[in-house]
């Protein structure tokens, strides 16, 4: 049987795949328009929605906590 990844992995594999895709910055993240994530290979619903919750944590200086799945705001 398969593991189910962890929201943390996930999280991770995200964030790998926008590097591999030349964002590699705090401002590239920030800047990613609906346009953009639109056009990116094999993405999904929940990849599109973690992308936003990804923008609003750097914007908030909380990309620990995006990545620890706190619920802090």
């Amino acid at each position: 049987m398969a593991k189910v990844p962890n929201e943390v992995t996930k999280r991770l594999k995200l964030l790998e795949k926008l590097i591999s895709l030349g964002y590699t910055t705090e401002e590239d993240i920030k800047k990613l328009t609906p346009k953009d994530i639109a056009v990116i290979d094999d993405i999904s619903f929940t990849d599109i929605i973690e992308i936003q919750q990804l923008q609003e944590s750097v914007k908030s200086n909380k990309l620990f906590s995006y990545l620890a799945k706190t619920n802090e705001k």
